[in-house]
């Protein structure tokens, strides 16, 4: 049997509700419970794996150090493209690019075209069909100050793909060495 697992940062409730946005049918929430910063999509992986990312994941964090995340803006993305969503967006941090592309290096077994060099942020919510400059203009955007999160573990989920949206399950916790 097969998981869909990924790799994330969890939010503190306190960020979570300043990235309010107003329902509008023209967007799917992300329910605040869903909330986070993807660190890699690991995508479907042999249940029978799950033990040996594990270990992996875990060398990987025991060779991290807790680092900070700023939050940046609210933005609808993606950047130069069709606007379908709205982000939160974190400013580019060093530490963060180190331990992504490490811990893609390490599972590339598991999904070789794993690594991405990605805008760090967090999805707020999805549209079916791209936003028009109408729609820009009349959704209202939540207004956040810069934020500072501290990042100290990654956790593994499962995303569990049900019709009424998506369920993460916690799988594990990996806390940083810091040395």
């Amino acid at each position: 049997m097969k998981k869909r697992l990924f790799i994330a940062i969890e939010l503190p409730q306190e960020i979570k509700e300043k990235l309010k946005i107003a329902a509008d049918n023209r967007l799917r929430i992300v329910i605040q419970q869903n909330l986070h910063i993807t660190f890699l999509f690991l995508g479907y992986v042999e249940e029978k794996r799950l033990e040996e990312i594990k270990k992996k994941i875990w060398e990987v964090s025991q060779n991290g150090n807790s680092f900070k995340l700023k939050l940046e803006k609210i933005i609808y993305a993606p950047p130069k493209s069709t606007y379908k969503m709205i982000w939160a967006l974190f400013e580019k941090n060093a530490e963060y690019a180190k331990l992504n592309q490490l811990l893609a290096e390490t599972l590339k077994e598991f999904k070789p075209d794993i690594y991405k060099d990605q805008l760090i942020h967090i999805t707020l919510a999805r549209s079916k069909k791209p936003l028009s400059n109408k729609d820009i203009e009349e959704i209202k955007l939540p207004v956040v100050e810069a934020e500072e999160l501290n990042i100290e573990k990654i956790i593994l989920y499962e995303s569990l793909l049900r019709s009424s949206g998506p369920i993460y399950k916690k799988l594990e916790e990996f806390p940083f060495k810091n040395e």
